[in-house]
């Protein structure tokens, strides 16, 4: 755990994910914690975690789009358009059926 904490911790001073990363392995490497494994296996561990940033990442994103996406079809259903409208805008049958529900339970 005391890995992870060190990530957090530079990410916190070092916004480049690559630096942090890095510098969180040689302060590990440094102070003894997971020394031998991490000098064998520094490239590989550097990878794994960034593999799993962007990963992260990526999902966070995809949430984030949806979200808006959702809410945008839920204020224009509301200001009067149409299922068929919206789907024809290029909406997605989820989003839309989510934002009537949606509207539907605040009624």
């Amino acid at each position: 755990m005391m890995f992870i904490e060190r990530i957090r911790d530079k990410m916190k001073e070092i916004k480049d994910i690559t630096v942090a990363v890095d510098a969180s392995v040689v302060s590990c490497i440094n102070d003894g914690i997971l020394k031998d494994f991490l000098l064998a296996h520094r490239a590989e561990v550097v990878g794994m975690v960034l593999t799993e940033f962007d990963e992260k990442t990526f999902v966070e994103g995809i949430r984030e789009e949806g979200a808006n996406e959702l809410a945008e079809a839920t204020k224009r259903l509301k200001n009067g358009s149409t299922k068929e409208k919206l789907l024809k805008e290029g909406f997605s049958s989820d989003i839309v059926n989510t934002a009537i529900e949606l509207l539907a339970a605040l009624s």
